[in-house]
């Protein structure tokens, strides 16, 4: 039980941390920016509080509490592109979705940081006045992408960037703002939900993140 309580508490922390930091560094001088992460902040306190407490059930029962539920993925993809709209504004972002309004049925705390994590590292990679693309489609399983046309990832650092601990080179990662939330944790994430991740990217050009996850 010990790993698997440490990849659900790691996000929320991370994130708390991240968007921490990029105020202390001077976002908080910009006002829409710091109600915006304020925000972020506030709802990964109150999940991170429900993650305790449902660990503490967890090691009180041996079993998992997690709800299953029913989502639609219009709404529900656009609540977390919502999230980020002050950054997408101040960037000029396009955000493009493509998909049908279908239900989809899953552990929900587990897929939302899945989907969080991966717009949110699209919108801080990308360029200026570029678009982000993200499709989706639940079928059967679900299936959906971040498509960004940012720095992109080299081919070398591909192959690694879902390990743990691992750091793609250092300019990425300044570009980042010190809020990346980490590929390690969002493949531990698909894994939960027994899902599979792929990535496509070329340097200069963009990448492309897919996700499959079956249904419940």
């Amino acid at each position: 039980m010990g790993d698997f309580c440490l990849i659900l508490l790691k996000t929320p922390v991370t994130s708390l941390i991240g968007f921490t930091e990029t105020l202390l560094d001077g976002a908080k001088d910009d006002p829409q920016t710091l109600t915006s992460f304020l925000e972020i902040m506030q709802k990964d306190a109150i999940r991170l509080d429900k993650l305790i407490r449902e660990i503490i059930q967890l090691s009180k029962d041996g079993e998992n509490s997690y709800e299953i539920q029913t989502i639609y993925t219009e709404p529900y993809f656009q609540q977390i592109v919502q999230n980020y709209q002050p950054i997408i504004e101040k960037k000029r972002l396009t955000i493009r979705l493509i998909g049908k309004n279908e239900p989809f049925t899953t552990k929900t705390d587990i897929l939302y940081p899945i989907i969080k994590n991966l717009i949110e590292n699209a919108v801080q990679y990308s360029k200026s006045d570029s678009e982000i693309i993200i499709r989706y489609q639940a079928t059967d399983d679900l299936s959906f992408s971040v498509q960004d046309f940012g720095i992109g990832i080299d081919i070398e650092d591909q192959e690694r960037i879902f390990e743990r601990f691992y750091r793609v080179d250092k300019a990425r990662s300044r570009h980042s703002g010190g809020t990346g939330l980490g590929l390690a944790i969002v493949k531990d994430y698909v894994q939960l939900l027994n899902g599979t991740i792929t990535v496509d990217s070329h340097l200069g050009t963009g990448s492309t993140f897919t996700v499959t996850i079956p249904k419940m």
